[in-house]
């Protein structure tokens, strides 16, 4: 082959293989037109579609299916199916999957499965499976329907069948259609009413025409012909003959039907029987011509009255002594012939023998035509018919007038003697009962007395040892040459004893605020287990130093510990508790802690203390009574503490008991509702500032608005270091003319109470002309609701007597710190 030859075959086939590249890239984008094609009707068909793998894990579904269940497509991927199923219907799915698997394809069924919601709904999935080419199985195809309307339709259609037919076969009677032809299309009970079928009526072997009795089908086919005239239903009383040839009493009450054009069409009905007590009365209308006979012929005033009171007969003689005829009686009952004192006497009297099936005999009245009062004896029994069931009562009168006169003058005379004698021994029990009381009373007195005395003489104690240690100790620190060692020992007696008497004087408030109903419920966000940890590590030194050893236990997790409650009274509950438990226990453990129970958290705090004797557990929890208790005289303490706990555990919602062996130790329950929160508001840690000493404030203008000179004193030596500029003022009125001198005040410690105008409404006056200027409130009362009303007048913060230095220091560098900060960012604003 020469190069020219050569050359035109690389030409050639150059070119054919352009085009071949050309023809696969022609190829190429048909294919992805058709994958294009393919996803964009994958994504927007509104079939659900998914596909799993050989073991019913997810592949994949489509948008369909994501908006149908509220899953997302990556939540759902690799996941099994069955997951999602109800576990009634997975089963189901089980077979029906395997079925796929083998057959390659499966009829369509019905599956409950879970929405994202969490709510089931109704589905109906159809599916294929997809094999490769050794014809090994590698997915299924499904589309889902949701049919939970359809189901719901299903549901109400079948309820509705259940209950017609439960109607039906519930009906007393017989129920039924009739068309115009006197042919049944549709009956129920049918066959306990005349002992014909169903099926005789419906096939036409025999017509309702048929079993009317001969005498009655001409006025009964007359009646029903009419009903179509004026459309009103309709009661008919018939006889008919049954299958057995026996003749029965019916009552047939029976409505018209018409079509949608306004013609008669059926006739819808219910039948009763009514045989027996069709019999009963022409048995009855027998008795009755007897009974009249009887009646007339007996000279004795006889009745007779059915069971609702209703005069039925009378005899002639009951006409002759009342003046009335029987006419004007039949169908009255008492109530409309005396007075109704006298029918009330006579119905009761009825109506418990109709109940108890006896007969009576007891005096009355009956009252004649012409006023006059007539005194009887009755004579009563009930009357029965031929089955023996009442029917209503049967009477006689005799008149004892004229005898009962003589004896009622006796009678008179006895019942005032022994009214006399009722009246003493009314009296004379009265009087024992008023010198019961008076004796309950006084010892009632003399316990309250001795009490009162004994909790009397224990505050005595408890706030003179506390005034002995301060003013001794202060008395001592005056002596020269004292070391330094020695003033410091002094000086911590007296912080002692001034906490011990704060302490009691904190008691008293609060028991007085709970004899006043006074204390508040402020509900918070607590974190049990947090102030369990809290108190574990405030009290661990204390107990370790008496060698004991302390245990707490938490039930729930931290974040399952957050609750909703009063957090001052629920740790005021604790720490009164452990230290009562620290107080009593000398050797052995103390465990606290708490449980769930329920909607409850159920506390404890248990020691191997002293114990309570048995007798005085029931009053531990009363005021005034644990100054007296044997086991608080070796103790310090007011004997309030318990009351108090007591007392917040109820306003807490909750209950408070013990468990005590004396010489074995106590454990005391509490419970408080479960109010679970979800998070915790983070509360700032009140005794941070006690665990780093703050420094003084400097370049200060403060005005001390106080009455009381020690106090005074006190704020001075508090503030006066730093180059602090210190203003003075004893009434609200003073430090209001001060104010407005000094505009360049920076802080005022605002007494609340004073002479005059007291603190709340010099703030008030105060804030009227300046609203930039620092006030901290301070009071001796520090109760609750104080702080509020302190913050409400205008005061920025609150602080109670006694005032630590620490707690204040820190407060006012926090309050100058905040004005600097916004100081400074005042200036970098300006600046920019």
């Amino acid at each position: 082959m020469d190069k020219n030859d050569l050359g035109d075959e690389m030409i050639s086939a150059g070119s054919n293989l352009e085009q071949r590249v050309k023809q696969l890239e022609n190829e190429l984008q048909t294919v992805k037109d058709a994958e294009r094609q393919y996803r964009e009707f994958y994504e927007e068909i509104p079939l659900s579609y998914q596909s799993l793998d050989e073991k019913g894990t997810i592949m994949d579904v489509n948008p369909a299916w994501e908006k149908m269940l509220g899953y997302e497509k990556q939540e759902v991927v690799g996941k099994p199916f069955s997951g999602l199923l109800h576990t009634g219907w997975v089963p189901a799915f089980e077979k029906a999957f395997r079925e796929l698997k083998e057959n390659g394809d499966t009829p369509e069924i019905d599956l409950r499965i879970q929405h994202k919601n969490g709510c089931y709904i109704h589905i109906s999935m159809n599916g294929c499976a997809k094999y490769d080419q050794a014809g090994n199985f590698i997915a299924t195809r499904c589309v889902f329907r949701d049919i939970t309307e359809r189901k719901k339709q299903e549901l109400r259609i079948m309820e509705r069948e259940v209950k017609y037919r439960t109607l039906m076969n519930n009906m007393p009677g017989m129920v039924y259609r009739g068309n115009l032809d006197w042919t049944i299309d549709i009956i129920s009970n049918v066959e306990s009413m005349c002992g014909y079928t169903k099926t005789d009526f419906i096939t036409r072997k025999v017509n309702w025409m048929d079993i009317l009795h001969p005498d009655d089908k001409e006025r009964v086919l007359d009646e029903v012909l009419k009903i179509f005239d004026n459309g009103i239903p309709i009661v008919q009383q018939y006889r008919i003959i049954d299958a057995a040839g026996n003749e029965r009493w019916i009552s047939d009450h029976k409505a018209p039907v018409y079509d949608e054009e306004g013609n008669p069409r059926a006739i819808d009905g219910i039948v009763l029987e009514i045989t027996e007590r069709k019999e009963a009365e022409i048995r009855l209308r027998k008795n009755e011509t007897f009974l009249r006979t009887l009646l007339d012929d007996i000279p004795i005033p006889v009745y007779y009255r059915d069971k609702e009171g209703r005069f039925q007969g009378v005899n002639k003689a009951f006409e002759v002594v009342l003046g009335v005829t029987e006419k004007e009686l039949k169908g009255k009952t008492l109530f409309d012939l005396v007075p109704r004192k006298l029918a009330e006497i006579a119905h009761e009297k009825d109506q418990k023998m109709l109940h108890g099936r006896g007969w009576q005999q007891y005096e009355g009245q009956i009252v004649n035509s012409k006023g006059e009062r007539r005194q009887v004896i009755f004579n009563k029994a009930i009357f029965h018919d031929e089955n023996n069931r009442p029917v209503g009562i049967i009477g006689a009168a005799l008149d004892i007038t004229e005898r009962r006169k003589s004896e009622q003058k006796l009678e008179k005379l006895n019942e005032e003697l022994s009214s006399r004698n009722e009246e003493f021994q009314a009296l004379n029990k009265a009087l024992k009962q008023a010198n019961n009381e008076l004796v309950k009373a006084k010892e009632k007195a003399e316990e309250s007395e001795r009490l009162k005395s004994a909790f009397l003489a224990n505050m005595s104690h408890e706030i003179r040892t506390p005034m002995n240690g301060i003013l001794g100790f202060a008395e001592l620190l005056k002596e020269p040459g004292l070391t330094g060692d020695e003033q410091e020992g002094y000086i911590e007696v007296i912080k002692k004893s001034g906490e011990r008497m704060l302490n009691t004087i904190n008691n008293l408030v609060n028991i007085s605020r709970i004899e006043a109903g006074q204390m508040e419920f402020s509900p918070s966000s607590v974190n049990v287990n947090e102030q369990l940890d809290y108190l574990y590590t405030f009290f661990k030194p204390e107990t370790e130093q008496k060698g004991i050893q302390l245990n707490v236990i938490k039930a729930l997790k931290s974040k399952e510990a957050i609750i909703q409650t009063d957090h001052e009274k629920f740790s005021g509950i604790l720490t009164n508790l452990l230290k009562n438990a620290v107080k009593y226990t000398h050797e052995g453990e103390i465990s606290f802690g708490y449980e769930k129970k329920g909607s409850t958290l159920e506390f404890y705090v248990a020691d191997t203390g002293i114990g309570i004797p048995p007798d005085r557990q029931e009053m531990i929890f009363d005021r005034f009574v644990q100054a007296d208790l044997s086991i608080s005289k070796p103790y310090e303490g007011t004997g309030l503490g318990l009351s108090i706990i007591k007392a917040y555990v109820e306003a807490l919602d909750g209950k408070i008991w013990l468990k005590s062996q004396e010489d074995k130790g106590s454990t005391f329950y509490f419970t408080i509702p479960y109010h679970k929160i979800t998070k915790e508001t983070k509360k700032p840690d009140r005794d941070s500032a006690a665990k780093v000493s703050p420094p003084n404030p400097e370049n200060l203008t403060l005005l001390i608005v106080e009455d009381e000179k020690s106090s005074e004193q006190y704020l001075t030596e508090l503030l006066k270091a730093g180059n602090n500029q210190l203003l003075y003022a004893k009434t609200g009125l003073e430090a209001l003319e001060i104010c407005k001198a000094h505009p360049a005040i920076d802080i005022i410690m605002m007494d609340i109470k004073m002479p005059g105008m007291d603190g709340y409404e010099a703030t008030r006056k105060i804030r009227e002309f300046n609203k930039e200027v620092k006030i901290i409130a301070q009071t001796a009362y520090a109760l609750e609701g104080d702080r509020e009303k302190a913050l409400e007048a205008g005061c920025d913060e609150y602080v109670s007597k006694p005032i630590k230095k620490e707690k204040l220091l820190d407060l006012l560098i926090s309050m100058t710190s905040r004005n600097n900060d916004l100081s400074n960012e005042d200036a970098l604003e300006t600046e920019g």
